[in-house]
């Protein structure tokens, strides 16, 4: 024991210290009494955090979704559009549908081009569509599909062509913008389902599958409609 604080003070005043080093015993005990287990209310208080985290509504955490929609069945003519909701990293709320169609349905728009329009479709219209899949968005990417919005409405190049310009070819592009791998298979450019689903099937992994009727996509039909529509018209 003598031999080892001898030791012990050695070493202290080899590097510059006054005080001699602790003993291995001390050492060991130290760590002990540092090493202590964290209190189990500590615990509880961690884990609770975390838990109430994800639990917290998707509206809080800022995100805004592309949701790819088609409508085959009906009276009316084949059609693919997007819907837009959530929350910019601003705290605006975002609701929206968005389409690109002739202006006037017409004999004229088999043989030629014809002004076309921006189409928001109803609530009614998009509970008889079938919602393919979504994908998060970041605020780049949203402002980047708004843009196209612009650009393919009133104050932009509004043309319509059914075999180069339709609702389809309007989807394809925003896709694009959105972040997917896009291929135009000019057999499936007047099929807007059958489009819709090769651009799941080509970016599977990247997208969420969701292939429901718009009554059964439960984070599109359980959102605030008023609440948000009210928001809109206040902007």
């Amino acid at each position: 024991m003598e031999a080892e604080k001898g030791r012990t003070s050695a070493d202290a005043r080899r590097y510059g210290g006054s005080t001699p080093w602790p003993s291995s015993q001390a050492f060991q005990e130290a760590i002990v009494t540092h090493s202590r287990p964290i209190p189990l209310i500590r615990l509880n208080l961690m884990f609770a955090i975390l838990f109430v985290s994800f639990l917290l509504p998707s509206a809080v955490r800022a995100e805004v979704v592309a949701t790819f929609w088609s409508q085959e069945l009906g009276r009316n003519f084949p059609h693919a559009f997007f819907t837009l909701h959530g929350t910019l990293a601003d705290g605006t709320r975002v609701r929206a549908s968005y389409g690109f169609t002739a202006k006037a349905i017409t004999p004229a728009i088999l043989v030629g081009t014809v002004p076309g329009r921006i189409e928001e479709a109803t609530e009614a219209y998009i509970a008889r569509s079938n919602a393919h899949f979504s994908i998060g968005l970041t605020d780049a990417r949203y402002e980047a599909m708004m843009n196209l919005v612009a650009e393919w409405g009133e104050g932009g190049d509004h043309r319509y062509q059914l075999n180069t310009r339709n609702c389809v070819h309007f989807v394809a592009e925003a896709m694009r913008r959105a972040g997917l791998v896009v291929v135009e298979n000019r057999k499936l450019m007047k099929k807007p389902r059958s489009f819709i689903q090769s651009i799941e099937r080509l970016n599977d992994g990247h997208v969420r599958p969701i292939d429901r009727w718009a009554s059964e996509y439960v984070e599109w039909s359980t959102r605030d409609i008023t609440q948000t529509l009210t928001d809109r018209s206040s902007q």
